[in-house]
């Protein structure tokens, strides 16, 4: 696989991957990363350059805690919705405990699933 990348505002990190070869059998969807918190218009203007996915942070590594979701999560899933995003993925950046406590996997999981279903 090769990622392409974007130019973007710095608080997205846009890709785009496709296997090498494949492209004429494939519908190519241009998505963004999304780490930080992001308003209604910053996700406007990206749904209204082309992109059609939106994938934002859910659960961040802060090993000090264990894990914790992301603050912002909640927040940006919700401006993204707002700006017109349907197709809207999140990613769990777990805390591996290197030198650190951290919870379990399982652990982290269930806390980004509670925010889920506490927000539906």
């Amino acid at each position: 696989m090769t990622t392409l990348e974007f130019a973007s505002s710095a608080m997205f990190k846009p890709l785009l991957s496709l296997p090498l070869g494949a492209v004429s059998a494939l519908t190519l969807v241009h998505g963004v990363d999304s780490s930080q918190l992001v308003s209604i218009a910053t996700w406007q203007k990206t749904y209204d350059q082309g992109f059609t996915k939106a994938v934002v942070r859910g659960y961040q590594k802060a090993c000090s805690v264990g894990g914790r979701v992301d603050s912002n999560f909640v927040q940006s899933y919700k401006n993204a919705r707002a700006a017109g995003f349907t197709n809207i993925d999140t990613y769990w950046y777990p805390c591996t405990g290197f030198k650190n406590k951290y919870k379990s996997y399982a652990k982290q999981i269930a806390e980004l699933g509670a925010t889920f279903d506490a927000n539906k």
